[in-house]
């Protein structure tokens, strides 16, 4: 896999929480048609995220109490987003791909991009160079 700078600087701005850049970027990259393995990266983010909280186990109630903090955190009035696909994307990561065909290419992004936002702003990924060095391992392994 080789992603771009524009790609990997997309990554950092979401996992820094710079939403504006972030936005620009992304826009940038999908007026470009440059995107390419931007989706392995959010991805593979998302994936190292989600097991990292996680470290000994989860039950179902403890991926049902993420995708609710993740909504939570993002959406007060409960409106805005959906906690299952949150859910669903989550228990993927984690092995159990029950329910996540159902969901379109949207949604899937949207809920990997929340989660990685949410559990970065709360420093939940650890630190952000190595979890980049361990997101850039995976991808690749991923063969993108």
């Amino acid at each position: 896999m080789v992603a771009t700078p524009d790609q990997w600087a997309a990554l950092r701005t979401m996992v820094n929480a710079d939403w504006d850049s972030h936005q620009g970027l992304i826009h940038k990259l999908t007026a470009s048609r440059s995107l390419g393995d931007w989706g392995t990266l959010l991805a593979a983010a998302h994936y190292l995220a989600v097991r990292g909280q996680f470290p000994s186990g989860h039950s179902p109630a403890d991926v049902i109490q993420l995708a609710a903090e993740v909504r939570a955190r993002l959406d007060e009035t409960g409106d805005q987003f959906d906690a299952r696909p949150i859910e669903l994307v989550a228990r993927a990561a984690l092995g159990d791909f029950d329910g996540v065909d159902d969901l379109d290419d949207e949604a899937v992004i949207t809920a990997q991009t929340l989660t990685v936002s949410v559990l970065a702003e709360e420093g939940r990924l650890g630190d952000p160079e190595e979890f980049f060095r361990e997101v850039e391992a995976l991808a690749k392994s991923w063969g993108a």
